[in-house]
């Protein structure tokens, strides 16, 4: 989690430094949570960095792996189609892996990423009203 947070802030060494920790973890304990935490932090850091190609093929290749197998996969799903969005590659495997689970939990954070994922992969108009769809809500008063 500290090197998915370096990421966001895009603290690249420390990033780096904490995620090769995961990473070493799986390596030696074969947990596979521990090593999907840290190739998402390094594919957030990526993203952040413009760094398109080398975000999905880390997370590509996590999906096809043993983190395929983590729910972990299910949420960095969305960073997949930005990254193949803005490469210009299809989105299909990863929109559908988070559309199921959106769909199936039914929570309010799930269905505005869900429409974020549309709003990329889509074109005038509809993007836009995807956009729109993905704010969140006005809370409701009691």
């Amino acid at each position: 989690m500290l090197a998915w947070i370096a990421a966001v802030e895009g603290e690249e060494e420390r990033c780096r430094e904490l995620a090769e920790l995961n990473l070493t973890h799986f390596a030696g304990e074969h947990v596979a949570t521990s090593a999907a935490w840290g190739v998402w932090a390094l594919a957030i850091l990526d993203l952040g960095y413009g760094r398109w190609a080398a975000a999905l093929d880390r997370l590509d290749v996590a999906a096809r792996g043993p983190i395929g197998r983590q729910v972990s996969a299910v949420f960095f799903a969305p960073d997949q189609v930005e990254a193949a969005v803005r490469l210009g590659r299809p989105a299909t495997e990863p929109f559908e892996r988070f559309r199921r689970y959106a769909e199936a939990a039914d929570v309010q954070w799930a269905q505005a990423v869900l429409h974020r994922c549309l709003a990329l992969m889509a074109t005038g108009p509809e993007a836009e009203d995807h956009m729109t769809s993905a704010r969140p809500r006005q809370p409701r008063r009691l």
